[in-house]
């Protein structure tokens, strides 16, 4: 969807405007400017979340 079709969808059915980020930025959080930047990115995440049950901060 374009930002163009979700502010028609908006407009069509009437939604609340939402000002507010989707989510917060962090500037330190790495940018993924090109595939292998993306696929690093995957890989710790994919690894992170395999140790979470192991975390005492989440468990």
């Amino acid at each position: 969807m374009t930002t163009k079709d979700y502010i028609r969808t908006i407009k069509c059915h009437h939604w609340r405007r939402f000002d507010e980020k989707a989510w917060p930025w962090n500037p330190n959080e790495p940018a993924a400017r090109n595939e292998y930047a993306l696929n690093l990115i995957r890989d710790s995440i994919a690894f992170n979340s395999v140790h979470w049950l192991e975390d005492e901060q989440y468990a």
